[in-house]
């Protein structure tokens, strides 16, 4: 079942990017033709991940895998928008091949240092926020596990707030990731 839930999302994925990439191409923006789309795929992908560990209790059976699905394409639907414009947008920064690949570098050790991180960090998290029993973690005085996830959520909309909306006090910024 999980594995059909995944392949699902990544068949939507494979129908959805070329048509953000085409969209963003041909944007034009005041604040630049990707910057919208960053916004606008940080908000939908924080409610999405929001929704998706905010299950509503006594969900179950097929009501239950409706709801994943439904918040899998909700946050893979924020994810598209966010990640196609800013990939393209490495490859706006510079016309040299050396320094483009250094920036691309950047952002392939930053994410395996945060997926390495995460996936050791999240069987600690889980523990300390009542080991993924809400009653237990409450009874301790712990807060439940979905309460991390969702503050893990908020903190990416923030992040991704901050990209994607000029700096008022630097007036090339707009500019920059045309």
């Amino acid at each position: 079942l999980a594995g059909g839930l995944l392949a699902t999302n990544k068949v939507f994925d494979m129908a959805i990017n070329p048509a953000v990439g085409l969209i963003t191409d041909n944007t034009p923006q005041r604040f630049g033709r990707r910057r919208p789309y960053l916004l606008l795929g940080t908000v939908i992908g924080a409610l999405g991940l929001i929704a998706m560990f905010s299950v509503p209790e006594g969900l179950r059976g097929s009501a239950a895998t409706a709801y994943v699905i439904g918040t899998l394409a909700v946050a893979s639907l924020g994810y598209t928008p966010f990640n196609v414009p800013y990939l393209a947008m490495l490859a706006e920064m510079t016309l040299d091949p050396i320094e483009r690949a250094r920036l691309v570098s950047y952002r392939i050790y930053a994410l395996a240092g945060a997926q390495f991180a995460a996936g050791g960090l999240a069987p600690l998290m889980v523990g300390g926020f009542g080991g993924g029993d809400d009653a237990a973690g409450a009874a301790g005085g712990k807060p439940p596990a979905r309460n991390g996830l969702q503050s893990l959520s908020r903190h990416r909309l923030d992040a991704g707030l901050r990209l994607s909306w000029p700096d008022e006090q630097d007036p090339g910024a707009a500019g920059v990731f045309r």
